[in-house]
């Protein structure tokens, strides 16, 4: 039997270009369409699930253009910056709007952009507005907003003696541990989980339940009246302002600035009034008491935002059937 291997090797090289011919394509999907992504945390439930598998649309506010292109295709987040580049928006089929869930690079990281981690949190202020948290209401341009959305807050359950896992199943109370797992507190009189203001209201009624206290948190549930940036805004910077803008001056827009002894720095001269160059977004997490988001680090800029949150497949963990390929 003889071995041809001239067609071994043509056959080999055909493989190779087919698979790297592959990878482009899947590359350019993922780059210019969207992509799957898998939610870690529990911070936009009841919405969207720990575990869930979603699908991150790139069309509808239009894809961005690498910052750092020594990247590993098709695995976010591993890439060498030994070349930055300028970033650029392609147009889409819309901006982004209140109420939108979003997938956007988190800022405080020290990262170029399109390095960074990817968070998903529902937009709920956009460039120009005013916003204002009271009592865990949210007020935009004084008006009361997302009082339609089921949100989630923290609540102090007591029971008469414990209760067994399996009623704790039955009322879908629990909390995450460490590796964002649900844990039934089962056997404790007294436990704190994270529910909906509806779901509250229904376990009340349970004969095991005494009581379910609402719990109020003054850094979640209240944030004094803040104007998001919009581009163009011109701000006048105050010792009372000062920690709201000095990331938006020191990193997001690509200033040669510096923060010495109480004073702003820009090419070396003190500025007192400093211009927006982009528009920013206020996000926030629907399951409110425990959402890292706009609360505690500020404005997201605009090219910072990845996609559009559009479709959640699946989950592994939790799987429901009935929530598959639900719409978001």
């Amino acid at each position: 039997m003889k071995i041809n291997a001239e067609k071994i090797q043509k056959e080999g090289k055909s493989t190779i270009k087919d698979f790297f011919q592959v990878l482009i394509m899947v590359s350019l999907f993922s780059w210019l369409i969207g992509w799957r992504s898998v939610v870690p945390t529990s911070s936009l439930e009841p919405t969207i699930q720990a575990g869930d598998h979603i699908i991150i649309s790139k069309l509808n506010y239009g894809a961005i253009t690498p910052a750092t292109p020594l990247q590993l295709p098709l695995i976010h987040g591993y890439g060498l910056d030994w070349i930055s580049l300028p970033t650029y928006r392609l147009p889409g089929f819309s901006e982004v709007e209140k109420g939108d869930i979003v997938g956007f690079f988190y800022p405080p990281e020290d990262k170029p952009v399109d390095l960074k981690t990817i968070y998903l949190k529902r937009c709920v202020a956009t460039p120009g507005d005013t916003i204002r948290i009271k009592n865990a209401d949210i007020y935009i341009n004084g008006q009361l907003m997302f009082d339609d959305v089921e949100t989630q807050h923290q609540f102090e359950v007591i029971t008469e003696n414990g209760l067994s896992k399996k009623k704790l199943e039955k009322l879908d109370l629990y909390h995450y541990d460490h590796n964002n797992d649900k844990v039934y507190p089962s056997g404790q009189r007294k436990f704190i989980v994270h529910i909906s203001e509806q779901k509250a209201e229904a376990i009340r009624k349970d004969p095991h339940i005494k009581a379910v206290k609402s719990i109020v948190s003054r850094e979640a549930d209240f944030y004094p009246t803040t104007r998001v940036p919009k581009k163009g805004d011109i701000v006048k910077l105050t010792s009372k302002n000062r920690q709201l803008y000095l990331p938006i001056i020191l990193k997001y827009e690509n200033n040669n600035a510096k923060f010495v002894e109480g004073k702003v720095f820009i090419d070396g001269k003190e500025v007192k009034e400093y211009e927006v160059q982009q528009d920013y977004y206020f996000m926030m997490g629907d399951n409110r008491h425990n959402s890292l988001d706009s609360r505690f680090w500020g404005f997201v800029p605009e090219d910072h935002i990845y996609g559009k949150g559009t479709i959640v497949l699946f989950n592994l963990k939790e799987f429901d059937n009935s929530r598959m390929f639900k719409s978001l």
